[in-house]
């Protein structure tokens, strides 16, 4: 089932009796019909054991059937058949309050098609909607070889899978949430190219759009459609400035250094942060464990994540599995601050925040066919509101309970708490904080490794009182706590 965060509580507007068994939650209910472009939502919530879970359901259709049957809450019934207490209610998805407030994204304007050198022009763009023929897109900017990134965050109004489409001439790359959707950096004429991401309404999500124009026409456009959204370009009203003080940008790379255990030919380590993406650096022999590639950024810096692709050219030229470390002086690197598995040529490692002046990279898989390159390495320091957190983050200072469940510490949270919880496979989920209201006030995308998990999450972007921790573990179904706001 979807999850749908109201900015109101429901009314409750009709009761049944919940008959529960072990297969599934059944629920006896009379059917409502909602206004044309609404859809109907059911709202849960089971008390078990002490324990508050609220769960959503939202219909295909702008009418729910009586006699609904919610396999999504199988196993509210323990072992020893004791029941548990269900109340629920029910309303239509009016969105009206997820429509934004936003004023546009963050344009940066270059004379290079790289996004290189220095910036000509800074402005707020309401919409990303151009066309500029033959022309300049902006006062001192070039008519041919010129690049534009927007940044920013993006606001969606319904809790559903959105499409986001660019047209462009000539190239483009789009991510949100941290996410690359669309990847067509290459000379072309108007195209369109698309790309797919869950999002919840009323969530800001990190934007960001980069865009060169080689010669002749230049057109870039985005725009975005779901379920209950008709294709449009993108409104103002859902667009927003990066948030003061963070962004999504990578950090400047000016004066960095990079080594490697090794080089072929041209291919040197410092290709790989040099902002050319015709250029890398590739190891010259085939990966195996051990092999390492080092930045200096000359002085101490604060980041939270790391990219490294192999580049269009070199796509199965990527590290099969990486531990991450950092140092001050190149010489003692301490634990690792994240480790993973490469499935593909983009890697993205999210982690606590660290400061440090030197990062390397330790390739600890092997293949047999193909070299390890890097064709761009980008540093990041990434707001904590929105975007992806580690699951290396600190250790919690206090046992869980004996089932390794959700469980929140301190509790009340001043400045933020720890969470600990078991899943059985790798792979993402979603933790959501929302408010007594029902209004999502954080949405965090979580990278989960099987076994124990440990993420710290932050609270001074929370309101005070108390809140639903939600966090999503896909097939493995959903963990709920209550939690305490005292800054």
């Amino acid at each position: 089932a979807a999850a749908f965060a109201p900015a109101d509580e429901p009314s409750v507007s009709a009761t049944g009796t919940n008959h529960q068994d072990m297969g599934a939650a059944h629920l006896d209910m009379s059917p409502r019909g909602c206004p044309a472009g609404e859809r109907y939502v059911n709202w849960f919530t089971n008390e078990f054991h002490g324990s508050a879970n609220t769960y959503y359901h939202t219909s295909s259709t702008s009418v729910f059937n009586t006699n609904q049957t919610f396999t999504d809450l199988a196993g509210w019934k323990s072992a020893t058949g004791e029941d548990l207490t269900s109340t629920w209610a029910n309303q239509c998805s009016d969105n009206s309050s997820n429509i934004g407030t936003g004023v546009g994204l963050k344009g940066e304007y270059y004379n290079s098609k790289n996004l290189s050198g220095t910036l000509v022009v800074s402005t707020t763009d309401v919409t990303i909607n151009n066309d500029w023929g033959n022309g300049s897109p902006a006062s001192g900017v070039n008519t041919d070889n010129f690049s534009i990134r927007w940044t920013g965050q993006v606001q969606a109004q319904y809790t559903e899978t959105y499409t986001f489409y660019t047209t462009s001439d000539d190239g483009i790359r789009l991510w949100v949430n941290d996410q690359q959707l669309i990847n067509n950096w290459t000379d072309h004429g108007p195209t369109e190219n698309s790309g797919t991401i869950a999002l919840s309404a009323g969530v800001k999500y990190n934007i960001k759009i980069e865009y060169y124009e080689n010669s002749g026409g230049a057109v870039a456009k985005l725009s975005w459609s779901s379920s209950s959204q008709s294709k449009q370009i993108v409104p103002q009203t859902q667009l927003y400035l990066p948030t003061a003080g963070t962004s999504s940008n990578p950090l400047s790379r000016n004066g960095w250094t990079a080594t490697a255990f090794g080089s072929y030919g041209t291919d040197t380590p410092d290709k790989a942060i040099d902002g050319n993406t015709s250029s890398k650096w590739s190891s010259g022999s085939l990966l195996s464990s051990g092999q390492w590639f080092i930045v200096n950024m000359q002085s101490a810096q604060t980041f939270n994540r790391i990219d490294f692709d192999a580049g269009a050219g070199n796509s199965n030229d990527y590290a099969r599995a990486y531990e991450i470390y950092v140092s001050n002086d190149g010489t003692n690197w301490g634990n690792t601050v994240a480790s993973g598995t490469g499935t593909a040529r983009e890697i993205s490692v999210t982690f606590t925040t660290q400061t440090a002046q030197y990062i390397k990279i330790v390739q600890t898989g092997s293949n047999s066919q193909y070299w390890w390159a890097i064709n761009e390495f980008n540093v990041y320091n990434v707001s904590s509101g929105s975007g992806r957190i580690a699951s290396s983050s600190p250790v919690m200072e206090r046992a869980v309970n004996e089932e390794n469940e959700l469980a929140p510490f301190p509790n009340p949270a001043q400045s933020g708490f720890y969470v600990q919880f078991n899943v059985l496979q790798r792979g993402s989920g979603e933790l959501i904080v929302r408010g007594m209201s029902g209004q999502v006030e954080k949405a965090l995308q979580v990278e989960l490794k099987a076994g124990t998990n440990r993420l710290y999450v932050p609270v001074n972007d929370l309101t005070d009182g108390l809140h639903i921790l939600t966090i999503n573990l896909n097939e493995e179904g959903r963990k709920n706590y209550k939690f305490l706001v005292q800054k």
